[in-house]
């Protein structure tokens, strides 16, 4: 398990932005000891794919937690609902 430090620099984030992505959602801490968040595999493999998604600049936070959820909940449940929010993207 990483710290939130740790796990900020190793998807080259700062800790501010974690905690911003802990309150909306995005990615939430795999355990928390002490009021401290810590990191493992798994959410940093979240992280580095929220960081990629944020990078192309291409999708709103709520959109990156959409793609983060899977593909069993919300917008992307559907290939008609898919379709839709990338063929926003292209107009833009």
């Amino acid at each position: 398990m990483l710290s939130i430090g740790e796990a900020a620099a190793a998807v080259g984030v700062s800790v501010s932005t974690l905690r911003y992505w802990d309150e909306r959602g995005l990615v939430t801490p795999a355990a928390r000891r002490g009021g401290k968040r810590h990191y493992g595999p798994d959410e940093l493999h979240r992280l580095a794919a929220a960081k990629m998604l944020q990078d192309t600049g291409l999708l709103s936070l709520d959109e990156i937690a959409a793609v983060l959820r899977g593909p069993e909940h919300g917008d992307w449940r559907s290939p008609k609902s898919r379709e839709g929010l990338l063929t926003g993207h292209k107009s833009r």
